[in-house]
Order: structure tokens, then C-alpha cells, then sequence
């Protein structure tokens, strides 16, 4: 674990770019799965969106397929 900088805490406007220029390196985590690397003076954008990928609760998703019959033989 290493220490995490922060300036603060923003709410940002749906489809607002925000604009930064890295004052150090680092990695950013973005879903949890992604990872994007940056070095310092690696000028970035951010954009938030509603049209990111879709979450699929997979629990779910069998549970339904189940009931509904899918898996029969």
C-alpha cells in the first residue's frame, strides 16, 4: 500500500472535461480492472459519461436463465 494525494473531493457535471497535468507519476484505477499509467507532466482528460459498459449481475442473470428453463436438457 503507498500513500495517495489528493487536492480534495469535486463533484463533476455529467460530459464535463476536466483537464490535469500530472505533478507526479503514478497509476490510475479505473474500474477496478483497468490501470493507466502516467508520469509526471502527462497531461490528461477526463470525461464522465452515462454510456460506460454495462454491469451484469451474473447471480442473477443464472438465477433467471434457471427459472426460465435454459439449462434443461
Amino acid at each position: 500500500m503507498t500513500d495517495c494525494v489528493s487536492s480534495g473531493i469535486e463533484l463533476i457535471e455529467l460530459d464535463k472535461v476536466i483537464e490535469w497535468e500530472a505533478p507526479f507519476g503514478g497509476i490510475i484505477a479505473v474500474d477496478g480492472e483497468r490501470e493507466i499509467a502516467f508520469r509526471q507532466g502527462d497531461h490528461m482528460k477526463f470525461r464522465t459519461s452515462r454510456s460506460g459498459p454495462k454491469n451484469v449481475d451474473v447471480n442473477k442473470a443464472i438465477e433467471h436463465a434457471q427459472k426460465a428453463g435454459f439449462f434443461r436438457l
